[in-house]
């Protein structure tokens, strides 16, 4: 199911959500060798946490290191700070790594046990169908016109008083300058 088969919950414009599709197909067709391009940062990760999680000491990414398991054992993956893996320890002198399986189970725990839950998302799906309740977009409708039928009116009397008096004419015509510049 996508916004088209339910209006009301639609967020972003049709052009936007094509535009949106449109590059993560190229970036997806970069990936799979089309256009000779290669991975680079915003193309979907095999991992969990690279592009999200930041050194805690630098600020710097994350990223997955992995090592030799020794005789016979596998590679075994680890997430660490890349600015010291990658050797700039001037830049950052952060050299832990936790091994990757017992970090991604601990964030996907976390999240299906606290974000995920039925009570949050309806909170979250309600949140967002009041902020755009059109209610909400009717009555700044109804203020700005109760404004517009304030100016009208107000320039309308000006108007008259400039016609039933030549007389005062300099005076009323700068009031209604100074009216129209008002915000």
């Amino acid at each position: 199911m996508d916004a088209a088969d339910v209006p009301e919950l639609q967020i972003i414009p049709d052009d936007t959500w094509k535009a949106a599709q449109d590059r993560l197909n190229a970036i997806r067709g970069r990936m799979n060798g089309v256009g000779g391009g290669r991975r680079r940062r915003d193309i979907d990760s095999e991992h969990l946490l690279p592009g999200f999680a930041r050194c805690a000491v630098c600020g710097g990414g994350l990223g997955v290191i992995t090592r030799d398991g020794g005789k016979g054992r596998p590679r075994t993956a680890f997430y660490g700070c890349v600015a010291y893996q990658k050797g700039r320890t001037t830049v950052c002198r952060n050299n832990l790594v936790v091994r990757m399986e017992n970090v991604d189970a601990a964030v996907l725990e976390t999240l299906a046990g606290k974000v995920l839950r039925p009570q949050v998302i309806d909170a979250v799906i309600a949140g967002v169908k009041r902020a755009m309740k059109p209610a909400s977009i009717t009555g700044d409708i109804q203020r700005r016109r109760a404004e517009v039928s304030t100016l009208e009116k107000e320039i309308g009397r000006l108007t008259e008083a400039i016609a039933a008096s030549a007389t005062t004419l300099p005076t009323l015509l700068e009031a209604l300058q100074t009216r129209q510049q008002a915000p």
